[in-house]
């Protein structure tokens, strides 16, 4: 986390910690299966990219294929679905670390989520 954000000229000053938040063995095996959801839906999201761009190429190289355009079709779904699926697995648990008293006692001082401001 980072906060007490000062500007000085063209820079910037701040200051920045790591709060540790210990996880219960519920929460901790809740977790992990999340992780490899995550890892997962980015392989399918890069095999649904190359599917996507290999077909449409297909198509296009054969002057409208048919096969091409639905190998296409089937990537950008594949594609779209692991993305899907990537962005909405686990944030539960990162909001209930959130709630971990050192880290809400920090965001009420005005601290931030991160290693630096943007």
């Amino acid at each position: 986390m980072y906060g007490d954000v000062t500007h000085h000229w063209n820079s910037k000053r701040y200051r920045s910690t790591t709060v540790e938040v210990p996880r219960c063995e519920e929460c901790w095996t809740a977790h992990q299966p999340a992780q490899k959801t995550k890892s997962s839906a980015g392989c399918f999201g890069a095999l649904g990219f190359m599917c996507m761009l290999l077909g449409f190429i297909f198509a296009l190289a054969s002057s409208g294929s048919t096969a091409g355009f639905v190998i296409g079709i089937v990537g950008l779904l594949t594609l779209v679905i692991s993305l899907v699926v990537g962005a909405s697995t686990g944030n539960a648990e990162e909001s209930r670390a959130m709630q971990y008293p050192p880290v809400a006692e920090l965001k009420q001082r005005g601290w931030q989520k991160g290693t630096r401001p943007a």
